[in-house]
């Protein structure tokens, strides 16, 4: 397919229907995969399924997003960027 390998995805809703698949499938390709989702719960078991899917280990990390709170964004983005470059 393709090589994502030294990209960072950031997934709004990674923990949802659709979100976990598309993930673990950006995961598989080598990219680094934060999932972002407003429940602590549901990102926990999104990042413990995509990693168990995928062997990315650290490369799938999971973080609480507010699309609708700019602040959240702002954070996010930050935190993505201090993680990954």
């Amino acid at each position: 397919m393709f090589d994502l390998t030294g990209k960072v995805a950031l997934v709004a809703g990674g923990a949802g229907f659709l979100g976990v698949p598309v993930s673990a499938a950006l995961a598989q390709q080598g990219a680094a995969v934060v999932i972002a989702s407003r429940s602590q719960k549901r990102v926990d078991s999104a990042v413990q399924t995509v990693q168990k899917q995928t062997q990315a280990g650290d490369r799938v990390v999971g973080m609480i997003l507010d699309v609708g709170d700019e602040a959240s964004i702002n954070h996010v983005v930050a935190d993505t960027v201090k993680r990954f470059g």
